[in-house]
């Protein structure tokens, strides 16, 4: 006969298993049925033809494929309007923050770059908003593609893998139409961003595994936290870059390092039963521990709100998967505050939540973390499955 506590082990287990499956069955068919949509467009193109298409050439009445090096434009007298590079299958290995960025690049009939568009993606659509809106589309405009490959261009602030991957889907789509291959220089300001934010989860495994003498540097894993994973590296589990990687697999040669902080925020709790990310590593969390200081006065809920609280974080999870299931996807970066520290990107909303609940902070510990964070939830149930968990369970049968 089970336990309660066995059967509640087992069930949030089957719960979590099963959830992933679902969702990720739901995310990949998603992702399938948009990719056969698009060539199905493609197979049509001689009737209607392509957005990337119409918008530099508005005259455009006929394409033609050169040896599948360029796209040929031509009008209704058949006189040529330019051509197209496109990035894509070439540098499908070259990732942003979700996944591939393929790119359009454009060149008039004077061999020269008219404009280049980023096409249907799976990044955070505010990212990509905030690449065009920097103007970084126009950046190789009016030069040859010799003259572009030997562009330096810097990425986006407040969109850096976006940016950083459009940047090099160019380049690299230069690269083979040209034959040669560009100069790379170091890139100093990316290697301090990772050194450092590399130093921070150190410092919090040591913080992890050795507690007792944490204490005295909890305010400066605190601020190293939000300052390195949070401003200048934008490195934060979320339920939308978790979904993503469900949806087209883990993006390692672009985040390898969240990827690995995400295997140590699961793998360390099932081992340990101990939460780590939450605890040691989030940037939000540690923003509203820093505010949560300011003052010693805290209100105090009564108990039966506070009952009423714990219960929205895990029904929020709930309604997110279930959305997710029923097929409405939508921005889930607009579900979480975390974005407000790549502020330039950030909408509205997410940054009114984010200072709403670090105004909340000063007067209640840590109230995102313990009500409403979904991504913290997600974590949470991970580390219900700890088989420590279900030795307590049985010791108590």
């Amino acid at each position: 006969m089970l336990s309660s506590r066995t059967f509640r082990y087992l069930l949030n287990l089957i719960l979590l298993v099963g959830g992933i499956i679902l969702v990720t069955g739901m995310a990949r068919a998603n992702k399938s049925t948009a990719q056969s949509s698009a060539n199905t467009a493609n197979d049509s193109v001689t009737y209607v033809f392509s957005e990337e298409i119409t918008h530099f050439f508005p005259a455009v009445a006929d394409i033609m494929e050169e040896d599948t090096v360029r796209t040929i434009v031509v009008d209704e007298a058949g006189k040529m309007l330019g051509y197209l590079l496109y990035t894509s299958p070439y540098t499908d290995d070259v990732e942003g923050y979700n996944g591939s960025t393929p790119v359009a690049i454009a060149f008039d009939t004077e061999d020269r770059i008219i404009g280049t568009m980023l096409l249907p993606n799976d990044e955070t659509p505010s990212f990509a908003r905030r690449v065009e809106r920097a103007g970084l589309y126009d950046s190789w405009n009016g030069l040859t593609a010799e003259e572009a490959l030997t562009l330096e261009v810097d990425g986006v602030s407040g969109a850096t893998y976006t940016s950083e991957a459009v940047i090099l889907c160019v380049q690299k789509r230069l690269e083979i139409y040209l034959g040669q291959k560009k100069n790379q220089k170091a890139d100093i300001w990316g290697l301090v961003r990772t050194g450092g934010s590399i130093g921070v989860i150190g410092l919090a495994l040591l913080c992890y595994f050795f507690p007792s003498k944490a204490r005295p540097y909890r305010l400066y894993l605190l601020a190293l936290s939000i300052v390195f994973l949070g401003f200048l590296q934008g490195s934060f589990l979320s339920i939308e870059g978790t979904y993503h990687w469900l949806a087209i697999g883990f993006p390692i040669t672009i985040q390898w390092l969240l990827i690995g902080l995400f295997v140590l925020a699961v793998i360390l709790p099932l081992i340990t039963n101990k939460p780590f990310y939450c605890t040691w590593v989030c940037p939000f969390g540690a923003a509203q521990e820093l505010m949560g200081k300011i003052t010693k006065r805290k209100l105090r809920i009564p108990q039966r709100w506070y009952k009423a609280l714990t219960l929205i974080r895990p029904y929020l999870l709930v309604l997110i998967v279930v959305l997710l299931l029923l097929g409405f996807v939508g921005d889930l970066s607009q579900w979480e505050p975390f974005t407000a520290f790549i502020f330039r990107s950030a909408t509205i909303w997410v940054l009114v939540l984010a200072g709403l609940m670090l105004l909340a902070s000063i007067f209640v510990n840590h109230p995102w973390c313990r009500f409403f964070c979904p991504t913290g939830q997600l974590l949470e149930n991970v580390r219900k499955c700890s088989p420590r968990n279900l030795r307590r369970a049985e010791a108590h049968q």
